[in-house]
């Protein structure tokens, strides 16, 4: 029998395609998706202080408007907001339109191992193009 488990979605700018933070009853990281072009306020709020710490990430987008293949970077970082930021400059993720962080507060050195195990799902599931 499955597990049920509850959701609390919070709509940070109050618009369902804005910043979002998820979180679990019961666990204790979150998930926090936003757009890219919003990168600049998830470090300038309240939830900022979940991006300073580490966790797993993932850029999401298309390589073009026509592309039907969803392109996928999966990487993990000490200090999310400042790799992002780093992302953010660099022409090789042009593609990236969405992200979706996974942030613990009692991940520790976890987050290697977990981005690991993420990369080797998501070429099991075969879904996504990675970058």
């Amino acid at each position: 029998m499955p597990n049920p488990k509850k959701l609390e979605l919070f709509l940070v700018d109050g618009e369902p395609d804005g910043r979002k933070v998820i979180t679990i009853l019961g666990w204790s990281g979150r998930c926090l998706v936003f757009p890219r072009n919003k990168l600049r306020e998830m470090g300038n709020d309240e939830i900022s202080h979940d991006l300073k710490g580490s966790g797993v990430y993932f850029l999401f987008g298309r390589e073009s408007e026509d592309s039907l293949t969803t392109l996928t970077y999966i990487g993990k970082a000490d200090n999310i907001f400042d790799r992002l930021n780093v992302h953010n400059q660099e022409k090789k993720y042009d593609f990236w339109h969405m992200t979706v962080i996974f942030t613990f507060n009692d991940i520790g050195d976890h987050h290697h191992h977990l981005e690991t195990q993420c990369i080797a799902l998501a070429r099991e599931a075969q879904h996504f193009g990675y970058i």
